[in-house]
């Protein structure tokens, strides 16, 4: 199925119920009459969609469209990730959530500004979180432009020019609450689709024990590997560890994420719905990971990238999709409307975020904005949103160019997330850190994370071994491409730059440890803070210390031996 007019009119009719269902959200909030304000932040939503919502916004058609292709090729290893996701919601409850919450911050990154007295320090965060929202914007972007230019046969740039459009339009003119209805709605599209695929799978081969019986057989069960090597692309330790933080970063520090727990009106609540949204998280990788198993169990005996069906890996999804479903009328379209509903989802969140960090800290108390009314304000905010939805739509261009969607995904996000986590760490954790102490330590973070994970997406590392896959059972002549090989010779094994062969787990971790030891030296070498520090601007876990204490460097030449000194109030 790789034509429109193979595609069927029943499918286009699913898919187009669902693009006017999502438009029709935008349309009815936007009509509702919000302030400039209400586009951006709302304070009294619940705690179910808002989970969902978290679900949704995290979890796009990256996760869709790569994760059984990961699975399918390398096997169970990568599914080590989905435990850190309710870890990482239980520390982000625990440790940030009670700072933002009790301040009532629309921009997380105002908390910056706020905790050093500094408009520096707020720009530093802000620009950090724009970088990373725009690479991993147009990513999400480019995964469904894959699907729709496989199973219905439009170009790739009209694809990523319709799904821009689609999820800005809503963003911007519904705002907020439009984002999360939106949401709701297609975290069930998500679910939906998925489940068609793994149901399908199943049906293949006889049954969910029996698609599992092929995958061990295959060697597609091996779920831990406990080697210690940094190199090494998956084992325990780099997905644990690399995982961990960045999605303590993503879901705790980062801004739709934040924006959305600081919609609920207590702080329980909002605990509440992160620590359900990381289990809805868990739940939903588990099925795409068997996903990816029930399309292994059906092509075991015929790798359609081996037999030059596909000419890449992301396209093993929309492939089994074609071929596998599209004798049902409407799964076609129903598995459409899924891989958009987990790019919109996604989009959409990262915009309205985009927007609210760009309005909060740039726009709203500006000399040009003062004098605009209510009407005027909102248009402004609109046309923030517009122009992120354009500048992300340029990236899904460039995002073409790197390599499979998961992968390049993580290495984006984890190369941003590590820096971006330190420091806040940081400013929650080490009262005598000051603004020069962040910017420099982001900086050399962000260097040394975003170095790596471009010099490997673009040929600084040796490419990474797959299973063997077969070609026996596909019933009929093929020639294998070379590009496909599985079998990965001593040449390729050689590592060509140690640096750039780190794996792409660990960018977060790398990103994470410049930024946080350059940024505690740097604070100690330029004077530590100068400011005495709010308890209230700390983590609770520091709560015991602030209470006693004020923290300041000494000033007095050889006055403390210390790294600082603690002066009793």
């Amino acid at each position: 199925m790789s034509s429109a007019s193979e595609f069927g009119t029943v499918n286009f009719v699913v898919m187009a119920l669902f693009v006017a269902a999502t438009l029709a959200i935008g349309v009815f909030y936007g009509l509702r009459g919000q302030d400039a304000q209400g586009l951006l932040i709302s304070r009294d939503m619940r705690v179910a969609p808002v989970a969902l919502s978290i679900m949704a916004t995290f979890l796009s058609a990256i996760l869709i469209v790569g994760t059984p292709s990961e699975v399918f090729y390398f096997g169970l290893e990568w599914y080590v990730c989905a435990i850190t996701f309710p870890l990482a919601c239980i520390i982000s409850a625990a440790l940030f959530l009670p700072v933002f919450h009790r301040l009532g911050l629309t921009s997380v990154y105002e908390y910056l500004g706020l905790r050093y007295d500094s408009s520096l320090a707020k720009v530093i965060g802000t620009t950090a979180f724009m970088t990373q929202n725009l690479l991993y914007t147009g990513i999400a972007l480019y995964a469904p432009s894959i699907v729709l230019s496989n199973v219905t046969g439009m170009p790739d740039w009209a694809a990523i020019v319709l799904v821009a459009f689609l999820g800005t339009s809503y963003t911007a003119f519904g705002g907020f609450r439009a984002v999360i209805w939106a949401d709701v709605l297609q975290a069930g599209v998500m679910v939906a689709g998925v489940l068609a695929i793994i149901i399908q799978g199943c049906l293949n081969v006889g049954g969910f024990s029996e698609m599992l019986d092929v995958n061990r057989l295959h060697g597609r069960l091996t779920l831990f590997t406990w080697d210690f090597d940094p190199l090494q692309r998956h084992n325990f330790w780099n997905i644990f560890f690399g995982q961990l933080f960045m999605w303590t970063s993503l879901l705790g520090v980062n801004q739709p994420a934040v924006q959305r727990l600081l919609s609920l009106p207590t702080y329980r609540k909002a605990a509440m719905t992160s620590v359900f949204g990381g289990l809805m998280m868990f739940i939903m990788t588990t099925l795409a990971v068997l996903a990816g198993l029930a399309i292994f169990a059906t092509y075991s005996s015929c790798d359609p990238l081996r037999a030059g069906v596909t000419s890449r890996r992301d396209e093993l999804v929309p492939h089994f999709v074609a071929d596998q479903l599209g004798h049902v009328p409407g799964l076609g379209g129903l598995f459409i409307a899924c891989v958009l509903s987990g790019a919109l989802s996604t989009i959409s969140s990262s915009l309205n975020s985009l927007a609210a960090v760009t309005w909060e800290d740039f726009f709203r108390d500006s000399a040009c904005i003062v004098g605009l009314s209510e009407a005027g304000r909102r248009w402004a905010v609109r046309a923030i949103a517009l122009v992120y939805g354009i500048a992300s739509m340029l990236m899904a261009f460039l995002a073409k160019n790197m390599g499979g969607v998961l992968q390049i995904a993580i290495g984006v996000y984890g190369g941003c997330t590590g820096p971006v986590l330190a420091i806040f760490i940081l400013a929650l954790f080490v009262p005598f850190s000051n603004p020069k102490g962040l910017t420099v330590g982001l900086l050399v973070g962000l260097a040394l994370a975003l170095s790596a994970s471009f010099g490997a997406s673009f040929g600084g590392a040796a490419p990474p071994a797959m299973l063997p896959t077969e070609v026996d059972g596909c019933g009929f002549n093929i020639t294998i491409p070379e590009s496909a090989n599985v079998a990965t010779s001593a040449a390729e094994k050689v590592v060509r730059n140690k640096f750039f062969s780190i794996s792409y787990m660990l960018y977060s971790v790398l990103g994470f440890v410049g930024t946080f030891v350059i940024g505690i030296i740097v604070s100690l070498v330029t004077g530590g803070s100068n400011i005495e520090v709010n308890p209230e601007m700390l983590s609770p876990a520091m709560s015991c210390f602030a209470q006693k204490a004020k923290f300041r460097l000494p000033h007095s030449n050889g006055a403390s031996n210390n790294a600082f000194e603690m002066e009793k109030k």
